[in-house]
């Protein structure tokens, strides 16, 4: 660990005296692994998504006519199921330098009480992105997977390579529903000093909790939708900024019930899990994460259509997300009309049918390198079965029997090939 030693009489010794050191010197190192793994997460998903989609513009199956077959791109189903996760790869692109920023500007700090909150908050966004991203990047890659049908399930078009290196990160440096802990604990502990009195206020050095400190008037509030309305990435932005600070209340209130009814902390805090502390740091990054690219979307110096595409992207990762999250927002309150989740559902889908004829350049700036993607169906030069004929043509052996081909053809123990076929047939 950190700047420590064990003794030969089996103490810790660390040459930390100050304990705002001792957590630096214990966390930091913990958080390194996680945000790195958060980018190698992401860059699967990167390459996943990328495949699918250009298979999807040049596979065609179907159409309005006998003679007119379609791309399946074109069908609405295949882009909902592919575009949210092209949003969702954008927007965690953004994030992960930034995450890896603060890490290092962590480490970098000269005042060792501001360097250990800010290590804090770090080890806690770390732990939640790590997880989060790992979910995403699974559900996306297994989704791409299926959405090239037979061909994204030939080892040629490394969907399984992707889906392999995916799941063995989901639980190296923890297991990502257990991570999740440590981000809802850091969480609470702020929210249970405020609720303990004193005037304190929530706030941490990168903002990810000062949405809390005005948590009962966020609560107030509802969502107001108009019909026939378009909702916005600010909408989406509102809606995890309620949820974030109402699951954070509810947490906070089942876990003192649980406490009260006699439970030691720890098993008070497994049983504050479901429903509560677990999707509340799941909501925490992704608030988080949302609110940074929406940042970018309102103050960096984009021009045209590329602020245009940028914030079909931001909308539509922040409503796919929230509309995760539906059961809550009718359980708190946000939502109170049938038509509520109406708008948010229409609203995707509308931000879906903007994005259509952008995503293969979208792709096209997105994806790894041609020699690095290897997949032939996903290859940027738009020829999926040209590449795939070469590729099987072209692979080692592919043109020469199998190691074991004798063993079914000729074996005299077991009589000649023809005796063998008709005592199969009998």
């Amino acid at each position: 660990m950190g700047g420590g030693e064990v003794t030969s009489e089996g103490n810790f010794v660390s040459p930390h005296k100050d304990i705002a050191r001792q957590h630096v010197a214990m966390l930091a190192p913990l958080s390194a692994g996680r945000v790195t793994i958060t980018s190698f997460q992401i860059g699967y998903l990167r390459a996943a998504i990328s495949i699918a989609i250009r298979y999807s513009a040049c596979r065609r199956q179907f159409g309005p006519s006998p003679q007119e077959e379609l791309p399946i791109l074109e069908y609405q189903l295949q882009q909902w199921r592919l575009f949210p996760h092209l949003a969702a790869a954008f927007v965690w692109t953004h994030f992960c330098p930034t995450l890896f920023s603060d890490y290092t500007h962590a480490l970098e700090a000269s005042d060792p009480v501001k360097q250990a909150s800010l290590i804090k908050e770090v080890h806690a966004l770390s732990c939640g992105a790590k997880a989060v991203a790992g979910f995403i990047a699974r559900d996306g890659i297994q989704e791409s997977r299926e959405a090239c049908g037979g061909h994204g399930y030939l080892a040629a078009n490394q969907f399984g390579t992707l889906r392999g290196s995916v799941d063995s990160l989901l639980t190296a440096e923890g297991d990502n529903n257990l991570i999740l802990f440590q981000a809802a604990a850091y969480i609470l502990g702020h929210f249970a000093e405020k609720q303990a009195g004193g005037g304190r206020p929530i706030t941490s050095p990168l903002g990810s909790l000062d949405i809390l400190d005005h948590c009962e008037d966020v609560l107030k509030g509802s969502f107001i939708g108009v019909e026939g309305s378009v909702l916005t990435h600010r909408d989406a932005v509102g809606m995890f900024e309620w949820l974030q600070c109402y699951l954070c209340t509810e947490s906070f209130m089942k876990l003192q019930t649980e406490l009260s009814s006699g439970k030691d902390g720890f098993i008070a805090r497994e049983d504050s899990q479901v429903y509560h502390c677990h999707t509340l740091a799941q909501v925490y990054i992704e608030c988080f994460v949302l609110k940074k690219f929406a940042k970018l979307v309102d103050n960096a110096p984009l021009e045209g259509n590329l602020k245009a595409i940028t914030d079909k992207l931001c909308t539509l990762y922040g409503l796919s997300r929230a509309e995760r999250h539906v059961s809550t927002l009718y359980q708190g309150g946000y939502f109170t009309q049938p038509g509520d989740v109406r708008l948010l559902r229409t609203s995707l889908l509308h931000c879906i049918h903007l994005l259509k004829d952008e995503v293969v350049t979208l792709v096209d700036a997105l994806a790894p390198p041609d020699n690095i993607l290897k997949a032939p169906i996903g290859l940027s030069d738009g020829e999926p079965y040209k590449n795939l004929f070469q590729s099987m043509v072209t692979h080692p052996k592919s043109m020469e029997r199998p190691y074991w081909w004798e063993e079914v053809t000729v074996n005299p123990s077991l009589g000649s090939r023809h005796d063998r076929i008709v005592k199969a047939k009998l």
